[in-house]
């Protein structure tokens, strides 16, 4: 993810795979901005990643709450 981002020239790149059976997710994320991810979800950023609970649409719940921090 570190060469994609690079390569790509993003700010922040995150990829978040979700277990709709325990109903949460595991969001990795890595790039210059990843502190939006700490804001957005009150968490802070020891690994580049964090596991979110209650946390299954992306479009309903991660994409909303990381706008609120840009």
């Amino acid at each position: 993810m570190d060469e994609v981002c690079e390569k790509s020239r993003f700010d922040i790149v995150i990829l978040l795979v979700t277990d709709i059976i325990s109903e949460g997710s595991e969001m990795l994320y890595t790039g210059k901005e990843k502190a939006l991810v700490s804001k957005a979800f009150n968490i802070s950023y020891i690994d580049s990643c964090v596991y979110l609970p209650s946390i299954i649409s992306r479009k309903k719940q991660v994409v909303p709450m990381l706008s609120s921090v840009m």
